[in-house]
């Protein structure tokens, strides 16, 4: 084993030799401990949350309109098409912005 080589790995500069040391469990913590992943995951859950809860109840709310169930499935994935391309014009932009 060469100097600055782990157990088990086989060159230092694969991308996987820094999770091959026997202590993956502080890479979790490290990354969990972070307050920036919850600051993210909080600002995906609570729209996405609310999207979910509309879009079950979409057949309740456009069904007095004449509304069928097809056309409110493909209402659905317009949306999800649509925001999926929102999303990564947001995210292309956000790559262009200097930081």
């Amino acid at each position: 084993m060469g100097p600055g080589e782990e157990r088990g790995c086989t060159s230092t500069r694969s991308f996987l030799s820094k999770f091959c040391s026997c202590n993956v469990a502080l890479y979790i913590f490290q990354i969990l401990s972070d307050p920036q992943l919850w600051l993210v995951s909080l600002g995906n859950a609570v729209p996405s949350g609310m999207l979910t809860a509309w879009q079950n109840l979409m057949g309740l709310n456009f069904g007095p309109l004449g509304v069928t169930d097809a056309e409110i499935g493909r209402i659905g994935f317009v949306s999800i098409g649509a925001q999926a391309l929102v999303a990564s014009g947001i995210a292309l932009v956000q790559d262009k912005l200097p930081r």
